[in-house]
């Protein structure tokens, strides 16, 4: 029986993913963690490693990189870790107490929670007095309260649990590893009425009477926000059920809710619940008709064939003023100003609804845009104060971030010269993020032309007609005989190498390869021993890597 820890776990996944050796030092920095502690968590992979797999040892001036033994080693014990081989840090096991306590409608009481986390009295009582202290601390005005006919619940108005739960379940999906969100949806599938709402058919007609309603609602999800809105939607309703609600304090929520009715996602929504009543038998109330709509209003578009609609004029006139302060106050022009414009009114549209009703959704990317395009997130985050006094919201970092991958697609856009190369992207992580790698090569590559922007889904319907050629994706899902680069929405040094090796089309390198993984196979007729070979791999590529600074 394996059993790892979540850092052990994480250190783990991170040795999976390096292509060239890494310092203790290098880890420690990138896992946040002390080199005592990656020492301390190596070890214990080491301890859970076949007999006849060698240890993994870090090399003097080198640093870890697996060998092929360890690495299919390290794989098996990754497909083979489930909820009786992970054990649950402390984070880990409040977030699946709180969850616990939110939607299942039966009591809680504390040896309950004592087998759902494994571990002993005490850990459990510590633990919810932390619970008590966050929540306290947090700006959800949400209580931890037992009783002992109800056991633990959590007391709160119900739109501000609706909230909280959105923004746990959002942490959870979007930040933790697959194995403690399988423990997490593996719990809250045994509840009463979760074995539906977690089951493949569920989640599948989700997605495709979503996509099926485009022709009514007008709108186009990002295919991102989709799986994470499927993946969310069970834990509201579940939330919601577990509510205990008087007459009035219902008919107050009702009237709380009320004016969502008046948008085109209502009617969406309603399609939605007559779609699961029909196959599953899952009657949802106006209640939860009304949630669902603040779903579809808040996650983020790609596409918004209403951005002229006249109520949502006076955001596009708020956008010019900020537009018009970023231009006035920096070095940064937008040639294509209204098409800037529209995208952007399309992301603040549901940007608008996601403060309004307290829809909290994380940017993964945005340390990068604050390191990669500094002087454009700053310029954006003090103009931004405009967008918040009209419209009468605050902005995090992480909606800053958003903005500013929309704003730096679209800022200085220079004069191209004689365009050789025809290149098409595939990208389905939103239309900021393909409008930015549209800019990033425009910048790496001026002579050659981007023919079109697509996702994966519009690609494959026009993949027999199109004529470029190469195809630049930012997932390995696409098959086609055009050849095709795999890159980050934000380009390393590495996607810019091998974008300019196949835009020259050297045959030597495999574009769906990494570079390391290019540089052995090159190498091995010529250098026999690996550890030579990966040496002389790091050295090549370091020279390279100077070379583009």
């Amino acid at each position: 029986m394996i059993f790892l820890d979540k850092d052990s776990y994480e250190l783990m996944q991170y040795l999976l993913q390096l292509e060239q050796p890494e310092t203790i030092m290098a880890i420690s920095k990138t896992l946040n963690q002390s080199r005592r502690k990656v020492y301390y968590h190596l070890e214990k992979i080491n301890e859970a490693l076949p007999a006849d797999t060698e240890p993994i040892v870090s090399k003097p001036r080198i640093g870890l990189l697996l060998t092929p033994q360890q690495r299919e080693a390290c794989e098996k014990m990754m497909k083979g870790m489930d909820s009786l081989s992970y054990i649950l840090s402390m984070q880990e096991r409040m977030e699946l107490m709180l969850v616990c306590i939110a939607i299942d409608p039966q009591r809680i009481t504390i040896d309950k929670l004592m087998t759902l986390t494994d571990v002993s009295r005490n850990t459990v009582l510590n633990d919810l007095n932390e619970i008590r202290h966050i929540l306290e601390s947090s700006h959800y005005r949400i209580t931890l309260y037992a009783t002992k006919s109800e056991g633990y619940f959590l007391k709160s108005y119900p739109m501000e649990k609706i909230q909280y739960v959105h923004s746990l379940m959002h942490q959870i999906l979007t930040e933790e590893n697959e194995s403690f969100i399988s423990i997490v949806e593996s719990m809250a599938g045994a509840l009463p009425g979760g074995a539906i709402y977690f089951s493949q058919e569920f989640r599948e007609s989700f997605i495709t009477c979503l996509k099926n309603l485009r022709h009514l609602w007008g709108k186009r999800l990002n295919l991102n926000e989709i799986d994470l809105m499927v993946q969310l939607f069970p834990y509201l309703m579940m939330a919601y059920q577990n509510i205990s609600l008087t007459p009035v304090e219902l008919e107050q929520f009702k009237q709380e809710l009320a004016p969502v009715q008046e948008r085109i996602e209502h009617s969406v929504a309603q399609e939605i619940a007559q779609n699961l009543e029909e196959q599953f038998s899952i009657q949802l109330s106006s209640i939860e008709i009304a949630i669902l709509t603040i779903l579809l209003l808040s996650y983020r578009k790609d596409g918004d064939e209403h951005i002229e609609s006249d109520d949502f004029q006076y955001l596009a006139a708020v956008l010019d003023q900020f537009l018009n302060q970023i231009e006035a106050n920096s070095t940064f022009v937008f040639p294509e100003r209204e098409i800037l414009r529209n995208r952007l009114l399309i992301h603040c549209k549901a940007l608008v609804y996601r403060k309004r009703y307290g829809i909290f959704l994380r940017n993964p990317l945005t340390e990068q845009m604050k390191e990669k395009y500094h002087e454009l997130f700053q310029i954006a985050k003090v103009s931004a104060s405009i967008l918040e006094k009209n419209w009468n919201i605050e902005l995090n970092d992480d909606d800053i971030a958003y903005l500013t991958a929309h704003l730096g697609g679209a800022a200085q856009n220079n004069h191209m010269d004689i365009l050789t190369r025809k290149i098409c992207i595939v990208c389905d992580d939103g239309l900021a993020l393909q409008q930015l790698l549209m800019k990033q090569l425009k910048q790496y590559f001026p002579l050659h032309q981007i023919e079109a922007v697509f996702s994966s889904e519009q690609f494959r319907s026009v993949q027999d007609i199109i004529s470029v050629d190469l195809v630049v994706e930012t997932a390995d899902v696409v098959e086609t005989s055009i050849p095709t680069v795999v890159v980050q929405p934000i380009l390393s040094k590495e996607d810019v190498l091998r974008l300019s090796h196949a835009l020259k089309q050297e045959a030597i390198f495999d574009t769906k390869l990494s570079l390391s993984n290019q540089l052995d196979q090159l190498l091995k007729p010529y250098v026999t021993g690996e550890e030579e070979r990966k040496e002389l791999s790091r050295q090549i590529q370091q020279l390279l890597t100077n070379e583009m600074r």
